[in-house]
């Protein structure tokens, strides 16, 4: 087996992994929230621990974003790899 490929899926598959955990890890932070509707004064606590959850949601959208971005990139080079390869060898 040529070391490319060998290569290509590694990479492709420490992102998807990594995609993954991200993934894993925003959906364990907002697992119990519901979109918040804060009323009157008296939610100050509540309020503020959504604030800060969202803080952190908003500190992981972007990472998401470019790990998904790099896997699907990936997984469109593993295909037009594999498609060149196949065409090369006909």
């Amino acid at each position: 087996m040529e070391t490319v490929p060998i290569l290509m899926w590694s990479v492709w598959g420490g992102f998807a992994v990594a995609l993954l955990v991200l993934m894993i890890y925003r959906s364990g932070l907002t697992r119990y929230e519901e979109d918040a509707m804060f009323l009157d004064q008296s939610c100050g606590r509540q309020h503020q621990e959504y604030d800060a959850l969202m803080v952190k949601v908003k500190r992981i959208d972007p990472w998401v974003r470019i790990v998904g971005g790099a896997a699907g990139f990936l997984t469109f080079a593993l295909a037009v790899f594999y498609m060149w390869d196949s065409i090369r060898q006909l």
